[in-house]
């Protein structure tokens, strides 16, 4: 038992340190450069189209995670939504969405890069509509 709880314990502090910055810049959300190259904004989706998601994101220090959604903006409902822990400066995204949807509908993209685990982030969005 005390084995489990040293191991317990370990891992804790591991994740714990690892989520940490590896320097003492000030936190500025507003620094966070996010270059949405595709989709572009309005952008019409038909059932069945893959709508490729491609965004270049840089800071003057260490970045935690980003987070891709899409919501139906009439039902609320996330239809889409990748999270990726980071840990560096500059990087790309490169992931992808096949629209299933049934129903003619506006969507809201939101690319949401976090600083760190106190909730300092940047959010950049954009809209899009799906025509089944």
């Amino acid at each position: 038992m005390k084995k489990l709880l040293l191991i317990l314990l370990a891992a804790t502090i591991t994740t714990y340190t690892a989520c940490q910055k590896k320097d003492n810049t000030p936190v500025q959300p507003d620094k966070i450069a996010i270059d949405i190259k595709s989709p572009v904004n309005g952008s019409i989706l038909k059932k069945g189209d893959t709508l490729y998601i491609n965004a270049d994101v840089s800071y003057p220090s260490q970045l935690h995670a980003y987070e891709v959604s899409i919501k139906n903006n009439i039902t609320n409902d996330v239809v889409f939504d990748e999270y990726q822990h980071v840990y560096t400066d500059k990087f790309s995204i490169d992931t992808h969405w096949v629209d299933s949807l049934q129903e003619e509908t506006d969507l809201t993209m939101q690319v949401i890069v976090q600083i760190d685990h106190e909730g300092h982030q940047s959010i950049k969005e954009l809209t899009l509509h799906s025509k089944p």
